[in-house]
C-alpha cells in the first residue's frame, strides 16, 4: 500500500468521524433548540389557561377577556368551550367555532393536552394549542389557548440553514486538517520504514557475498578432498569467511539494537591510558605483520565516563579501518577538551574524501577506492552509534593534510 493511499484513507476516516460528530451535534442542537422553544411556548399557554380558569365566573363571565385584550390578533387566541362543544367565550381572532375538533375537546375534558395544527383561520402559520379542563360553579368547561409557531419555526429553519452551510465548510476544513496531520504523522513513519527497509536490503546484500564465497570454498574442499594442501587452503579460506560473517552479524546486531531503546550501557570511570594499552595489545601482531607501527599517547590522569567494552569496540573499529585502509604509523591519542575528552585514531594514508566525509557515519557507506577495499561499511556507523549512546559524538578532522584523523568525544570522568 503506497503512502498516498494510506494518507487518503486516514483523511477519509478522519473526515467521516468529523461528519458523524457534526451530524450528532447538529441533531442535538436542532432538537434541543426546538424543545426549549416549545417549552417556552407551553409555559406561556399554561399561564393563559390558568388566567382563564381564575377569571371566568368571578364577576362578569366575560371579564376575563380584559386580560387578553393585548393579545396580538395574528399570533394568539383564547376560547372557552362547554360540554356541548359550543364556544362560550372567545377572543376575536377565532370566534366562529371551536379551534379544535370535537374528539380533541372530548379528550381534553379528561386531562390537559397539547395539539399542533397546520393552520387555523385568523392565525398566521402553524399553531400550537393547549386544551385544559376546568370547572366554574359546577359547570365543566375546556379552555383552548393557542399561539403561532412562526417564530419557533423560523428559528429552527435558521439553525438548519446554518448547519447546512457551516457543516460542509467544517468538513472541508476537517478534511484539509486530516490530510495535513496524516502527512505529518506519516513522514517519520515513512522515513523509519524506508530506513529499516534499506537496512534489511543492505544487510542482505552484505551477507550474500560471504555466504556465496563460503559455499564456493566448501564446494572446492569437496572437489579437492584427496589433495591435503588444497583441502587445507579451502578450509582456511572458509574459516575466514565464517569469521567475516560472525563480525558482520555482530555489527548488524549493534546497529539493530541502536534503533530500539538505544544501546544498553554499563557506564564506569575508564582510564584512557589503560584503554589504549588494551587496544594496542590486541592489534600488536597484525601491526607488526604489516610492517607498520602503533603508538599511544594520552594526557596523564585522563578518564572518561563510558562503557569500557563498547568504547573498546569503537576504537577497535577505528584501528581496524586504519590498518585496512590507511598507511604508515597509527596513533592513539587522548586529550582534554572543555568538560570532555577526545580519543583520536590517526594514520598516514590518503585520508577521507570530502564527499565521503558527509556520509561517513551512515550505514553501509564505504569510502573511495583507496579506502573502500572490503568491509561492510558498518564500522564508522557503529562508532557513531556507540558515541551517541554515551552522549558524545564522533567526527572526522577536516584540516589534516596527510592521512586520516577520526576522534570520539566522551564525557570526562574522575
Amino acid at each position: 500500500m503506497n503512502r498516498l493511499s494510506i494518507r487518503l484513507k486516514i483523511t477519509l476516516a478522519f473526515t467521516a468521524a468529523m461528519a458523524l460528530v457534526l451530524a450528532a451535534f447538529g441533531a442535538f442542537l436542532f432538537v434541543q433548540t426546538r424543545s426549549q422553544l416549545d417549552e417556552s411556548i407551553d409555559d406561556n399557554l399554561e399561564q393563559r389557561a390558568a388566567d382563564i380558569a381564575t377569571t371566568v365566573g368571578v364577576t362578569d363571565p366575560r371579564g376575563y377577556l380584559l386580560a387578553f385584550q393585548d393579545l396580538d390578533p395574528e399570533d394568539s387566541f383564547a376560547q372557552v368551550v362547554d360540554a356541548r362543544d359550543e364556544v362560550v367565550f372567545a377572543t376575536g381572532q377565532v370566534d366562529e367555532g371551536p379551534a379544535l375538533a370535537a374528539a380533541e375537546i372530548d379528550a381534553a375534558s379528561e386531562g390537559a393536552r397539547i395539539v399542533e395544527l397546520d393552520s387555523l383561520e385568523g392565525i398566521d402559520g402553524r399553531v400550537r394549542v393547549l386544551a385544559t379542563p376546568f370547572e366554574v360553579e359546577g359547570r365543566e368547561l375546556v379552555s383552548i389557548v393557542g399561539a403561532t409557531l412562526e417564530d419557533r419555526d423560523e428559528s429552527v429553519r435558521n439553525i438548519a440553514l446554518l448547519l447546512a452551510i457551516d457543516g460542509p465548510a467544517s468538513l472541508l476544513l476537517a478534511g484539509f486538517a486530516g490530510w495535513w496531520v496524516a502527512g505529518r504523522a506519516l513522514d517519520p513513519l515513512e522515513k523509519g520504514y524506508e530506513r529499516e527497509r534499506r537496512f534489511v536490503d543492505d544487510a542482505s546484500h552484505e551477507l550474500r557475498t560471504p555466504l556465496a564465497l563460503h559455499k564456493a570454498e566448501l564446494e572446492l574442499a569437496l572437489r579437492y578432498a584427496d589433495d591435503e594442501a588444497a583441502l587445507r587452503a579451502a578450509i582456511e579460506s572458509g574459516v575466514e569467511e565464517v569469521d567475516r560473517l560472525a563480525q558482520l552479524a555482530d555489527a548488524l546486531l549493534v546497529v539493530a539494537r541502536s534503533g530500539d531503546d538505544g544501546l544498553a550501557l554499563r557506564v564506569d570511570v575508564v582510564d584512557v591510558s589503560e584503554l589504549f594499552e588494551t587496544v594496542a595489545t590486541r592489534f600488536g601482531a597484525r601491526v607488526r605483520a604489516s610492517n607498520r607501527s602503533l603508538a599511544i599517547e594520552s594526557e596523564p590522569g585522563l578518564f572518561v565516563r563510558a562503557d569500557r567494552l563498547r568504547i573498546e569496540q569503537a576504537l577497535t573499529n577505528l584501528v581496524e579501518n586504519a590498518i585496512r585502509h590507511g598507511a604508515g604509523r597509527i596513533e592513539l591519542t587522548g586529550e582534554s577538551v572543555s568538560d570532555g575528552a577526545r580519543l583520536h585514531v590517526r594514520d598516514e594514508g590518503v585520508g577521507f574524501g570530502e564527499e565521503f566525509r558527509e556520509h561517513a557515519f551512515e550505514r553501509f557507506t564505504r569510502g573511495d577506492a583507496a579506502r573502500g577495499r572490503g568491509g561492510a561499511g558498518l564500522g564508522l556507523a557503529i562508532v557513531d552509534t556507540i558515541a551517541s549512546a554515551h552522549g558524545g559524538k564522533v567526527e572526522i578532522a577536516s584540516d589534516r593534510e596527510v592521512g586520516a584523523d577520526v576522534w570520539i568525544e566522551l564525557p570526562r570522568g574522575g
